[in-house]
């Protein structure tokens, strides 16, 4: 218990230190590879030794993160690119466990077909938190960033439901077809609905509970902590995707937070800690990475040098022909879909397609899942290894990093002035929200000082004129006006009034403009994303002004 303790401290110290070593670099290099490079420090410059179990290393790392990924995604613009999203989540893994699998066979013909196939299959899943790691510099157009987290999220189920298909090939030596499509109908659709399910009942008795003791942020956060844990349990426990129920819990619960009231201080908190956890799993998960690397690829040389191969340098050609492979496949694929869909979904074709093309392949960075996954190969019945197992791992390994790197060296210049139809959709969309906002605020002002003369509760004793300067001083400062006269107590109970009141109206203004980017998102006139910015723009007005009338 003391040894996981210390490796668990130690690990988060070295993700500090790769945030820290990254800022310091006179270079470029992406924070995923120096968190690589700090694992396998650790491996070779520390006694310690961390043994990870892959189904516990799923369980614990990527509900959070995949739901997180989901929550944010702008579901519109997810739409409007599905057909490209789902042809690379499910035509381009199907065909890379084809193409790639023969490849792999082909290189190593002492791998069975299936396991190559097994390999391959679990080598398709993208990872787009390393993509955002290495374009931070380079900025991504938005459309392509959205296209390629939407491929992502969904390209994970298709590549695990292939690899479980053909380990249990490999094991059987039996395949069928009907019952490989069954399950994956199964696993798809009951992974979805079950995440759907979760946040929908959480949110109606958290929503009920809250409606009659009071919201409390730090339960409604640990909430939302869980719920992903609950999902992805939920659904393997079924045998349904546990990936795709907390993608679905994600969706969903960014369909419900249009819908539901929280208050601004939670949700100012929320994105603070998500944030942290974000960066925290994340960099812990590439850490681990590196310090399983070198035992990974001895036990790979070492099972080559048994098969009477020279080890080291067969698997280090081998990654190399590999991840090229991955990559002409890719832009082939990709080449095809953006020629077609995006010229007829988008209107005019794209400029520079071929910019376009190789930084949509090269962005095709693998990372956590693939290693978790690869790593579940497992043991046969009589306690003997997989056959390829060692070898298979050593690959996967080889091509997250060699992944990595190219897209390090390659992406940030591929980008550079790439621009993709619409992307000017959303500055627009913002423009017309916040008009429409401040339009809103307006009336709600203007209804607020109305309401005044028909409650007849209502304090008449303050002079209209009050009402009129705490009106304009939301627009402009007038408090030096007010300052002068300060010096008798009638001056500062009236300067007093005035306060209480410009905070009545503020605080109804920004209600109206929350509301407007609520409604906005329902109905689909402003995306979900551009939806929660601008409502957390109003949140932290909104604490503000609490904190100032505090005071």
């Amino acid at each position: 218990m003391e040894t996981l303790v210390l490796a668990t401290i130690v690990l988060f110290f070295a993700v500090i230190a790769s945030d820290w070593i990254t800022r310091a670099l006179p270079i470029n290099i992406p924070l995923p590879l120096i968190q690589i490079a700090l694992g396998a420090a650790l491996s070779y410059g520390t006694p310690l030794e961390i043994s990870i179990d892959p189904h516990l290393f799923l369980f614990l790392f990527l509900p959070p993160l995949l739901f997180l990924e989901a929550w944010r995604l702008p579901k519109d613009d997810l739409k409007k690119d599905l057909p490209i999203v789902s042809g690379m989540a499910l035509g381009l893994v199907v065909l890379s466990v084809l193409g790639i699998g023969g490849l792999i066979h082909l290189l190593f013909p002492s791998m069975p077909l299936a396991v190559a196939f097994a390999l391959a299959a679990i080598l398709s899943p993208t990872d787009p938190v390393a993509v955002g790691a290495i374009t931070k510099n380079a900025p991504m157009p938005r459309r392509l960033l959205h296209i390629l987290e939407g491929e992502s999220l969904f390209n994970d189920a298709t590549g695990l439901v292939c690899m479980k298909f053909a380990i249990a090939a490999a094991i059987t030596g039996a395949f069928s077809l009907t019952e490989a499509t069954n399950s994956f109908v199964w696993m798809v659709g009951m992974g979805l609905g079950i995440g759907v399910a979760i946040i929908v009942v959480a949110n109606a008795v958290y929503g009920y509970i809250s409606h009659h003791v009071g919201e409390n942020s730090g339960s409604k956060i640990l909430l939302g902590l869980l719920l992903p844990f609950v999902a992805f349990w939920a659904a393997e426990h079924i045998h349904a995707s546990g990936i795709l129920a907390v993608v679905g819990a994600g969706v969903a619960m960014a369909f419900m937070e249009q819908r539901t009231r929280t208050l601004p201080m939670t949700r100012l908190r929320r994105v603070a800690v998500w944030d942290t956890i974000q960066f925290a799993f994340n960099g812990a998960m590439f850490v681990l990475i590196g310090e399983q690397m070198p035992q990974v690829l001895r036990s790979g040389s070492a099972a080559l040098r048994e098969a009477g191969r020279n080890g080291l340098s067969t698997i280090l050609i081998a990654i190399v022909i590999i991840t090229a492979a991955m990559i002409v496949l890719r832009a082939l694929w990709v080449w095809i879909s953006f020629t077609t869909l995006l010229q007829r979904k988008g209107g005019a074709r794209p400029k520079q397609m071929g910019r376009l093309v190789l930084a949509t392949a090269v962005a095709g960075v693998r990372g956590t899942i693939t290693l978790a996954g690869v790593m579940t190969f497992p043991y046969m019945a009589n306690g003997e290894a997989f056959p390829g197992r060692d070898l298979s791992i050593s690959i996967a390994g080889g091509v997250v990093i060699l992944s990595l790197i190219v897209a390090g060296l390659f992406l940030p210049p591929l980008l550079r002035g790439l621009s993709m139809p619409d992307d000017g959709a959303e500055a627009r969309d913002e423009r017309r929200a916040r008009k429409i906002a401040a339009l809103e605020a307006i009336d709600a002002i203007e209804g607020l000082q109305s309401a005044r003369y028909e409650d007849p509760n209502h304090p008449h004793s303050i002079r209209e004129i009050d009402w009129m300067e705490a009106a304009a001083r939301i627009s402009s400062d007038y408090r030096d006006r007010i300052d002068e006269f300060e010096s008798t107590a009638e001056a500062k109970e009236r300067r007093l009034a005035v306060e209480d009141i410009e905070h009545t109206i503020t605080k109804a203004a920004l209600a109206a403009e929350r509301e407007v980017y609520f409604r906005l998102a329902r109905e689909r006139k402003i995306s979900d994303a551009l939806s929660r910015r601008l409502v957390l723009e109003v949140d932290q007005a909104d604490i503000r002004l609490q904190a100032a009338h505090a005071h």
